[in-house]
């Protein structure tokens, strides 16, 4: 594999190693999971085991310069990963609709999905985006500045704070002004939002939501945060 700008390329065995045959010829197509501007997510069930999966859809738009580049990057995004921090991969799109449940109401093999904005990062070269979900996207990203992966810390925080009080964080009625509040990493804390929500939890946010990345924590040591350990 190659990189250029944060992209991943196929070697020739694995471009002449994807089939072309019709995935409905083993797959049964169900419901439909999830909408984005590049795709459609299906869940799809195996003809023979009658195991279910997720599939990704994406339009083949010819129009669009370097469409089937991008295809390929995906493909070995998921080759390459086992963690994504670990093999110099950023997800860049961190985000509720991104994560999956194995089981419903079952916590215990969850799934982060669509690698489509991931970028590899190389030592010495900047990798900057445009792209991402206005919501979860970090300061750096609307600045123009090079991502990392304290990128996708930025995007965990907003997450957390979505997941525990029910809306994100910097999000108002514009663009605009929402573009203005990540910038400036205008946070608050609604005593009604908040007002069960432990102090710890409280501290994890705040520790991944400021606008220096060099500020952020890595992921280990937010494994290492005190709100992992508080007892529940």
């Amino acid at each position: 594999m190659e990189y250029e700008e944060g992209m991943l390329t196929l070697d020739e065995c694995d471009k002449k190693a994807i089939r072309k045959v019709s995935l409905n010829k083993f797959y049964k197509k169900s419901t439909t999971l999830g909408r984005g501007y590049f795709g459609i997510v299906r869940k799809i069930v195996h003809k023979k085991t009658g195991l279910s999966y997720a599939a990704k859809y994406i339009k083949k738009n010819k129009s669009e310069e370097n469409w089937l580049e991008a295809i390929h990057h995906e493909i070995a995004v998921l080759q390459s990963v086992s963690t994504l921090h670990s093999q110099n991969l950023v997800h860049m799109d961190i985000k509720s609709d991104n994560i999956l449940l194995s089981e419903p109401d079952s916590f215990d093999n969850i799934k982060l999905c669509d690698f489509g904005l991931a970028k590899c990062l190389e030592s010495g070269k900047e990798v900057r985006t445009t792209q991402g979900t206005l919501d979860y996207v970090p300061p750096e990203v609307l600045k123009q500045k090079p991502i990392t992966k304290k990128s996708d810390v930025w995007s965990i925080g907003v997450l957390t704070y979505y997941l525990v009080s029910g809306y994100t964080p910097f999000t108002v009625k514009t663009d605009f002004k929402t573009m203005t509040n990540i910038e400036n990493g205008i946070l608050e804390f609604g005593e009604e939002s908040f007002r069960s929500i432990s102090v710890e939890c409280i501290d994890f946010i705040k520790s991944m939501l400021v606008v220096d990345p060099d500020l952020r924590p890595t992921v280990d040591e937010l494994l290492q945060h005190a709100w992992f350990s508080t007892d529940i």
